[in-house]
């Protein structure tokens, strides 16, 4: 019987890797330029996850660049069918890159542990728990970062270019490692897709308040929790595909199918740690459609206020409050539809409305 296996093909998976990657690289910016509008607009503030979360965003970009220029070079097409410099050059773009995607996800996650903690209050359990979550993210990914560029010491060409003749560190020691960071990352994600449920399960309010905050946190964090699950599953295959790379393996071929599920690993992060924050851009525009003739006006007429919800009470984290100039026509046969008519004529009226939003974001 014959047991042979059947030739290679030169095939490549980098088509399917940068369409996938530039598409959620499209999504992504759809997605943290809404968050950025509703916090600089809507909201009137950034704040730190914001900033994390724009940090991230960058990182993944710079990623997904250094990608497109292996793909170019041969990532995802069998060694067997590269030349030398091909090989050489698409691995020195895949190792440029790894610190990139490591900080963009660890980044994202700790944006999002920041974001959990204005709803936690004073239950302090949960509180250290995100604490020791930050701490580990930020360690961990940052240990495997650096062990990735050091392990040729001051030859940092021989990482890529194996003909040097360097004597480098055991692949297995980054491999080793790298299983453990991203088995990590992979629990990390499965505590952030428990953590929000467990958050509205246990508000310690009346019915009605219990009702409306659950449903408000409850439809934002259900997302959420999805879209860390599907994170997490992306971490658990990341895990196995870790083990499968070593000495000796068709390294262009497999590292292009692993980075089509590490770099979008980071997308996914960025993309559900944001979809919370949208929740006033959601019901500003419903304010809208409700009643398109009224005009929202900022400045003089709006006043914040932030507090959490501490001790089992519900307190408002945004409280935000609106002047809407409506047109009045009491005298028959004047129409006020048109944005034409904001101010009525001599003998009408302007309706002055105070809308007072109260956002739990």
């Amino acid at each position: 019987m014959d047991t042979t296996s059947p030739p290679l093909v030169d095939s490549s998976v980098g088509g399917l890797l940068l369409g996938l990657l530039w598409t959620l690289a499209g999504i992504s910016t759809c997605i943290l330029g809404l968050r950025l509008y509703t916090g600089a607009f809507i909201l009137n503030h950034l704040k730190a996850p914001d900033y994390l979360m724009i940090t991230a965003f960058a990182c993944v970009i710079v990623q997904t660049s250094f990608l497109t220029a292996s793909v170019h070079w041969g990532l995802g097409r069998h060694a067997n069918f590269l030349n030398d410099d091909q090989v050489i050059n698409a691995l020195k773009f895949i190792t440029l890159c790894q610190g990139w995607g490591i900080a963009s996800a660890s980044f994202g996650r700790i944006s999002f542990c920041l974001y959990l903690l204005q709803f936690i209050g004073s239950w302090r359990t949960q509180k250290w728990l995100v604490y020791f979550f930050i701490g580990t993210q930020a360690l961990f990914n940052a240990l495997t970062a650096i062990l990735i560029y050091v392990q040729c010491g001051t030859h940092g060409e021989a990482l890529w270019n194996h003909s040097l003749g360097v004597q480098c560190w055991s692949p297995l020691v980054q491999r080793d490692f790298s299983f453990f960071q991203s088995a990590w990352n992979s629990f990390t994600d499965l505590f952030l897709t428990i953590l929000p449920m467990t958050i509205v399960w246990t508000l310690k309010l009346d019915r009605i308040q219990k009702l409306g905050v659950s449903i408000l946190l409850g439809l934002s964090f259900l997302q959420v929790s999805l879209t860390f699950f599907s994170a997490f599953i992306e971490s658990v295959v990341k895990c196995y595909m870790i083990k499968e790379l070593g000495p000796g393996v068709d390294i262009t071929w497999r590292l292009g199918v692993f980075h089509i599920w590490a770099v979008s690993e980071s997308y996914i992060v960025i993309i559900g740690a944001s979809i919370p924050t949208l929740a006033p851009l959601w019901r500003r525009g419903k304010r809208t459609a409700r009643d398109p003739h009224s005009y929202e006006m900022y400045g003089t007429g709006q006043s914040r206020s932030r507090t959490a919800i501490k001790g089992g009470k519900s307190q408002a984290i945004s409280n935000v409050q609106k002047t809407v100039v409506e047109a009045g026509s009491p005298t028959p046969g004047y129409s006020s539809t048109s944005q034409e008519h904001i101010l009525a004529p001599e003998k009408d009226e302007i309706v002055r409305t105070v809308v007072v939003d109260v956002s739990y974001v």
